[in-house]
């Protein structure tokens, strides 16, 4: 293989500190290498001369002159001696047909990388996104293998370059006892594209904070495509600026994010605080959530911390060693989570400490079907939540009894309620371990969900004519004012009653399934304790009759059943719009 020809390009100076400015560096050696830090030095340079050096010293300004490096290198890191090196290239190649600075692939000899899974390539592939760096719309290009990464892969802020491999082939790994993110923000505002790759983040070899994209100060960066696998704390996390100000409006798409449930880590999937604005569409969460993390930042699939993020068409499937939430909005407000899928999650499937957040289209199956038995609910609002729109759902227990806590869990601390839980269908497939629904918040409107949760769907039916009874004290069931119930079930029951007395007055009792029991009363504080206890009213016209029932294994109708108080050839007529009302507790 040839050499190729180094120095005396216009920028092949080297400098140094003085007096707090930088000047020329004359007379200076200067020694080159294979990598960034520690790694081997290369001494079979020649000079201009042609004579065999191991260094190569500046002139008098300063200047690198011209010599030759080794055989086939085309790129070195030089060291002058100070705190860093720095990259630079041979003048006989300035691009190819491969690469040039607007589409930079890592794998060119110019900057080395292997990709074969033993070679530490963390310098070269961040020598090429150094490089695409120098222009606008640079992307560099990872074509398949699996790169070693010892040290994280530094995103420069602003417009950085596009980051693309060529599908799940390429694969960024942290070496082990790497402890850091295989790619970091700095925090200062950030846009890159990064799609068509994983991202291996090795937990079983990592001891410290680690995973796969630190993305702090991430502001409209598009992730897609990207499989991220076994990340011991994020594997994507989406922070703050430096400053404070939130990022935002960042992209995920279609991305897989899974095994990191031995993590020694939290192990979850996607973090976001202090910023929002984002969407995660499309993508699947599974075997995530590790055993470390401290309260609310233990095992989840996705964490909110900054709320107004749009959650759509996602699904997530087990993380069962350490009972790992679906999604867990924390202390935020305003994200919507819609139409996504949760498939036997080991925590709640959905999670929510915070207000005006929305839920929405989703289905919800098994939650508690793995981990801890009874413990996980299919939607869990848990602490000082207020004014959340719980609609339109489907939520089924695991068919397994018991494994499901509940379908639908509000809790009454922190001052929670009111919130809106509606239209929602709930199905017992096993038993629950506490009830279909827990409705703890204060003033919270629970209802039309159908399916034995409490507060269903009113059973109501109007008279729709009047009905006259003369000359009989035998209660007949009325021909309107009648409701199906269903078996082992408890209503709260209302009847409006007017009627016009011809002198007979009224009486009223209670027809209900076999196995049924019922206690009532009359708004004149008369009370009943069984449903075929007759009260009489002789010269009122009017009375509200209220009741608990209680079914047993037969379903059927309560109907109501009168006749006059006492027999009277002129007519007690029950008058048309008296209503009854049976609606559904448990």
């Amino acid at each position: 293989m040839a050499r190729n020809s180094f120095g005396a390009g216009i920028a092949d100076y080297v400098v140094t500190p003085s007096d707090g400015n930088w000047v020329v560096a004359a007379n200076t050696a200067v020694t080159f290498w294979d990598a960034a830090t520690d790694g081997n030095q290369y001494t079979d340079l020649l000079d201009e001369g042609s004579n065999p050096v191991t260094s190569v010293t500046t002139d008098q300004y300063g200047a690198l002159p011209a010599f030759s490096g080794p055989d086939g290198v085309l790129g070195m890191w030089a060291d002058a001696g100070g705190t860093s090196r720095a990259w630079v290239t041979t003048r006989d190649i300035t691009s190819s047909g491969a690469t040039s600075l607007d589409w930079i692939v890592v794998t060119d000899p110019i900057y080395g990388a292997a990709g074969d899974g033993v070679r530490d390539d963390a310098d070269s592939i961040q020598a090429a996104i150094d490089a695409a760096t120098t222009v606008d719309g640079g992307t560099v290009y990872l074509p398949r293998g699996t790169y070693m990464l010892s040290k994280p892969l530094q995103i420069p802020a602003g417009e950085a370059p596009t980051i693309v491999g060529s599908g799940w082939t390429t694969v960024l790994k942290l070496e082990a006892a790497a402890d850091c993110y295989a790619l970091v923000m700095s925090g200062a505002d950030t846009r890159v594209a990064i799609r068509d790759l994983t991202v291996d983040g090795n937990e079983s070899g990592q001891t410290g904070a680690s995973g796969g994209i630190y993305a702090a100060g991430a502001v409209a960066c598009r992730i897609d495509n990207v499989h991220f696998t076994a990340c011991r704390d994020d594997a994507l996390y989406l922070g703050p600026q430096t400053g404070g100000a939130f990022g935002h409006n960042n992209r995920i798409f279609g991305c897989l994010f899974d095994q990191s449930m031995a993590s020694a880590g939290p192990g979850r999937g996607i973090h976001m605080d202090s910023n929002d604005e984002n969407q995660v569409v499309a993508c699947d969460f599974e075997y995530l959530g590790g055993s470390g993390g401290t309260t609310y930042e233990t095992a989840v699939c996705i964490l909110d911390r900054a709320g107004t993020q749009s959650i759509e068409g996602c699904n997530f499937v087990n993380g069962s060693t350490n009972d790992t939430k679906g999604i867990r909005i924390q202390d935020a407000s305003s994200t919507k989570i819609n139409g996504c899928n949760f498939d036997g999650t080991g925590g709640d499937s959905i999670f929510i400490a915070g207000t005006g957040n929305v839920v929405t289209g989703c289905t919800i199956f098994s939650p508690g079907e793995v981990g801890t038995s009874g413990a996980a609910s299919g939607i869990h609002l848990e602490y000082g939540t207020a004014n959340n729109l719980i609609v339109g759902n489907s939520i089924a227990s695991s068919p397994t009894a018991g494994r499901t806590r509940s379908l639908i869990r509000e809790e009454a601390t922190g001052s929670a309620g009111p919130n809106l839980i509606s239209g929602n269908v709930l199905i017992t497939k096993g038993a629950l371990g506490t009830a279909v629904a827990e409705i703890d918040g204060a003033g919270t409107v629970y209802v039309n969900n159908l399916g034995a949760g409490p507060i269903s769907v009113p059973a109501v039916e109007i008279k729709s004519g009047d009905t006259d009874r003369a000359n009989t004290v035998a209660p007949a069931s009325d021909p309107d004012l009648s409701v199906p119930v269903e078996a082992n079930a408890v209503y709260d029951v209302e009847c409006v009653a007017v009627w016009t007395n011809g002198g007979g007055g009224f009486r009223a009792r209670w027809a209900v399934p076999a196995g049924a029991t019922m206690v009532w009363t009359d708004n004149d504080g008369v009370g009943a304790t069984t449903a075929s206890q007759e009260v009489t009213f002789s010269a009122t016209t009017g009375t509200t009759l209220k009741g608990t029932l209680v079914t047993g294994g037969t379903a059927g109708s309560l109907t109501l059943q009168w006749a006059q108080s006492t027999l009277n050839a002129s007519g007690t007529i029950l008058r048309q719009g008296c209503a009854l009302k049976a609606t559904r507790l448990a």
